[in-house]
């Protein structure tokens, strides 16, 4: 009898074994000085976390309009790609941390109503640090975001390269000069933009103020030298149906490649939607990996010859939807 006892302990030893995961933790939460509220998070532990002392990079998750903290675990499905390219050996083993971020864009507002990036950068992120077991280097935090998320995910981790070694945005939202003064309805711009970058109310070239600037992706990459992004990954990801954010997708990559910066570009089959982000998941965490183990970009001050900030120059007649299908490919 008990030798039957201990062969079914055995067994279901061997089937938790076989069957263990990384470890969702939801509805956790932090309280922000600079908010003035608990902010919800989420967080995934990799399989093994709970039984060693190893510290763990961090890939921290933005969510697009419309989504929360549980968007990425409700839809995404991270915690079980990641351990699956775990056990495949593609990737090694990350803590991913998934804030609430709200209609923020992952920006303070100009008027300092609310200070989302603030509280990002000098509440979270440190937080996270102080409270597990994480790699407290460059390289070793990442952001990865979609729509609203992947204009949050280029701004701050630009505006932070102390902080973050790559970065990864899915369908971007972000805008032309010519959609951003021309989009409407108005009021409909106003609760989107801007309340957030300033110039509510306001139409035209006015709309584009120097706070937006300061926090729009295309004008930051406009400003930086690129030495200034030396060892520091992008990776721009986008779907062949996304209407207006083809165009304006097209012309943040046209911008790194006219400044010779390297980065990863990718036009696949699909729309503004989980079944084209889901796809690109394990492409971007394979990316994210490099720059985890240590991945330079390449770039040396003896390379790049385009020093000069590249700002207000004229892009070239984007391709239409079909030919960007056929401008797939990696420059690195």
């Amino acid at each position: 009898m008990k030798k039957i006892l201990l062969y079914i302990i055995l067994f279901l030893s061997g089937i938790d074994g076989a069957w263990a995961l990384p470890i969702e933790k939801e509805g956790m939460s932090i309280y922000s000085p600079s908010l003035k509220q608990e902010v919800s998070y989420s967080i995934i532990l990799p399989e093994g976390y709970e039984h060693s002392d190893t510290e763990y990079p961090v890939l921290y998750m933005f969510h697009g309009i419309g989504g929360d903290y549980t968007s990425w675990l409700e839809y995404g499905n991270v915690a079980r790609v990641m351990d699956k390219m775990i056990k495949e050996g593609k990737i090694q083993p990350f803590i991913m941390v998934i804030p609430d971020g709200y209609l923020s864009y992952y920006s303070d507002t100009y008027d300092s109503s609310s200070l989302y990036e603030t509280f990002f950068i000098k509440e979270l992120v440190p937080y996270i640090d102080n409270n597990y077991r994480t790699r407290k280097d460059i390289n070793g935090r990442s952001i990865i975001g979609f729509s609203m998320g992947g204009f949050g995910a280029l701004s701050v981790s630009l505006r932070n390269r102390h902080l973050f070694g790559s970065v990864v945005a899915l369908s971007p939202s972000i805008r032309t000069e010519k959609q951003y003064i021309e989009e409407g309805p108005q009021k409909g711009w106003d609760n989107q933009w801007g309340r957030i970058f300033g110039g509510v109310g306001k139409n035209g070239k006015q709309r584009l103020t120097s706070y937006y600037k300061q926090h729009s992706p295309y004008h930051i990459l406009s400003t930086l030298r690129n030495s200034d992004l030396k060892g520091f990954g992008i990776m721009l990801d986008i779907g062949d149906k996304e209407g207006t954010l083809c165009e304006s997708n097209e012309e943040l990559h046209r911008l790194l490649l006219e400044r010779q910066i390297p980065h990863e570009w990718e036009v696949r089959s699909g729309g503004h939607d989980f079944t084209c982000w889901n796809t690109a998941l394990p492409k971007a965490f394979r990316f994210i990996n490099e720059y985890f183990n240590g991945k330079q970009s390449g770039n040396s001050e003896s390379s790049l010859p385009n020093e000069t900030p590249f700002y207000n120059r004229q892009i070239k007649k984007f391709p239409t939807e079909k030919q960007n299908v056929s401008l797939k490919h990696i420059l690195t």
